[in-house]
């Protein structure tokens, strides 16, 4: 996550991942989760799910399965 509400956020985020010092940013922040409710997304009427637009319908979950994803691709030729 990186919080655009600081000052200079996307000059500060730059500054960091070039320097090697991202870790330990003000306006970067990681977490590893299960899921994320998302609330208070303004006036947004639809959103996008895997390329599909949908009418948005209050609060956001986003969630993600705890085994891995299959990769299906073609063998390289």
């Amino acid at each position: 996550m990186v919080d655009g509400g600081r000052p200079f956020a996307r000059t500060r985020l730059a500054a960091a991942f070039l320097s090697g010092t991202l870790a330990r940013s003000r306006v970067y922040h990681a977490a590893r989760l299960r899921a994320l409710d998302l609330e208070g997304l303004g006036d947004a009427d639809r959103i996008a799910v895997d390329g599909e637009s949908l009418p948005a319908a209050g609060p956001l979950r986003l969630a993600k399965s705890g085994r891995a994803l299959t990769v299906y691709r073609p063998t390289a030729g």
